[in-house]
């Protein structure tokens, strides 16, 4: 029986941790791949570009279709840049000790850091990244968004959501140069921008109009918000718009989806992203399921195939004055410890390794909620299922032991 409880274990550990991981994905793929995509096209091209045949093909696509096309500009510098590289954990591997930095983040040295030159694919650009006020909160208001405001002075810092617990409160302390002064962080704003290298690379800065077109052209952008689905033919009419690619682009730091291209449009990305990820949760789920249902049909056979044994044993007792109703109760106490055995154990291990693991993944990710929201899931779903089991077995075994 030691061997046997201990498969079972196994196979209750695996079935809990595969539904856990398996919410887990879901809830990415249903909250995280529309954060990341937030436009419906988004368009990448050099400091030069118009984007007049890009605009032509989305208008000609849709009359409904709300474009915006601006430029990205830096003034050299980059300080935030530096900021991001030196309190980062995912740059914690070229010197610096995750969580000694302000706000748990790195205190790495610049020097240590591997730089990489123009033209070159990196996970920042190599200047701080600016926006006008005007562009920012135009495409705020094609996002749903209310305007940012913004102070004389200051400027502000438009950076994603799971990045802000790794910034400290010194991040308020760095200053930017720019029209012959130094600006000041005057807010952070944490909404869905598409910033894997469009709209900077995990960040960007967003300051005055007439600061702003003082600095040099970086590159040129286009995003658009286009209302109901495209066909396979307008996607690939939009594709073949765009031939002024940028000769720059950084990713970012995200893991879990990155897509380095030119060109996003979010139905086709969103599409790719919930089909890949709904193949590796279904199979989890599935196989879970396939499990918890064998272990819990081995639990039930044992039990059913006992009881013959207990037959004689609960006529004796009978014969004894106890009566029938307090013999039942007893074999609920029995069948319950018996179902248990096995249950406690691989609950205990898979509920310590989905905290572990739920907490890296919500670090890596950005998804919100907390170890229960996908555990405490998958085990309601597994106490649904074994009471099933273990009402079926139970009224199987009392019906035979006390059949004449």
């Amino acid at each position: 029986m030691r061997f046997t409880f201990g498969t079972l274990t196994v196979l209750f550990t695996l079935s809990l941790l595969g539904c856990s991981l398996a919410l887990m994905l879901n809830q990415y793929q249903n909250t995280q791949l529309i954060y990341k995509y937030p436009f419906s096209v988004s368009i990448l091209g050099n400091a030069s570009s118009t984007m007049e045949s890009e605009q032509a093909a989305i208008n000609g696509l849709s009359p409904d279709a709300v474009t915006h096309v601006y430029k990205v500009y830096h003034n050299g510098g980059e300080q935030m840049r530096t900021y991001y590289l030196t309190h980062l954990r995912a740059f914690a591997k070229y010197g610096g000790n995750p969580g000694n930095g302000p706000g748990g983040g790195t205190s790495a040295s610049v020097d240590s850091l591997i730089s990489m030159p123009d033209g070159i694919w990196a996970q920042y650009y190599n200047h701080d990244p600016f926006m006008r006020l005007s562009d920012y909160n135009a495409l705020r208001r094609m996002l749903g968004f209310p305007e940012a405001g913004l102070p004389e002075g200051g400027y502000l810092l438009q950076t994603k959501y799971r990045l802000l617990k790794e910034l400290g409160d010194d991040v308020y302390q760095v200053t930017v140069p720019a029209g012959g002064s130094e600006l000041y962080l005057a807010g952070i704003y944490t909404d869905a921008f598409c910033q894997d290298g469009h709209n900077g690379s995990d960040y960007i800065l967003v300051a005055a109009d007439d600061v702003v077109e003082q600095m040099e052209v970086y590159y040129t952008e286009l995003a658009s918000m286009i209302p109901g689905t495209l066909s396979d033919e307008q996607i690939g009419a939009i594709y073949s718009s765009h031939t002024d690619y940028s000769d720059i682009i950084a990713s970012g730091t995200d893991t879990m989806t990155l897509t380095i291209t030119n060109t996003l449009i979010s139905q086709e990305l969103l599409a790719e992203g919930k089909w890949g990820y709904t193949s590796i949760s279904l199979p989890m789920v599935y196989i879970g399921l396939v499990y918890l249902c064998v272990a819990l049909t081995i639990l039930s056979v044992q039990q059913l195939s006992d009881s013959g044994k207990y037959r004689y044993h609960c006529q004796l007792l009978s014969s004894l004055g106890l009566r029938r109703k307090q013999i039942n109760r007893t074999l609920l106490k029995q069948m319950s410890w018996f179902y248990l055995c096995p249950i406690l154990p691989a609950v205990l291990i898979s509920g310590m390794a989905v905290i572990i693991i739920s907490g890296k993944f919500m670090n890596a990710t950005g998804v919100s909620g907390s170890a229960f929201t996908y555990f405490g899931t998958s085990f309601l779903i597994f106490v649904g299922i074994y009471l099933l089991y273990f009402i079926a077995a139970y009224v199987g075994f009392v019906r035979d032991v006390w059949k004449e």
